[in-house]
């Protein structure tokens, strides 16, 4: 194939080319809670990956103070004709008000099945850092 550079390019067999599609939804019922859904899909592998999100703030409520803390719950499926993985766990998330900026620690169970081999199950972890953009 031919970039947009004009230079051609010969495609190994094993590489695959695909297309890759995702959305997202952020919900806040009250002004103390949010629900967020992502899912993504590859074309290249049929990758689906999705997450379900639920987080309440349990201080600061008037923003008045420097930190505001949240708890809440995780489901993230993810696979394809491969591999299945289903995680389940809880986060907290520290809030750091004047700089807009977040550390979120996540941590739950985990079990993958896969098409060829055992299933596996055990603990997963993951941490995110969110930085407001103005």
């Amino acid at each position: 194939f031919t970039d947009a550079s004009d230079n051609e390019t010969e495609l190994d067999e094993d590489m695959e080319v695909g297309l890759s599609v995702g959305a997202d939804a952020y919900m806040n019922p009250t002004d103390r809670d949010n629900v967020h859904a992502l899912v993504n899909y590859d074309t290249a592998d049929d990758y689906l990956w999705s997450r379900l999100g639920y987080k309440h703030q349990i201080t600061n409520h008037d923003w008045q103070s420097t930190w505001a803390h949240f708890a809440g719950a995780e489901g993230i499926w993810q696979g394809n004709d491969d591999i299945k993985t289903l995680m389940l766990g809880a986060l907290v998330e520290f809030v750091h008000a004047p700089s807009s900026t977040a550390i979120m620690l996540r941590g739950g169970f985990k079990r993958s099945t896969f098409e060829v081999g055992d299933d596996r199950t055990g603990p997963y972890f993951g941490v995110n850092f969110y930085r407001r953009l103005n």
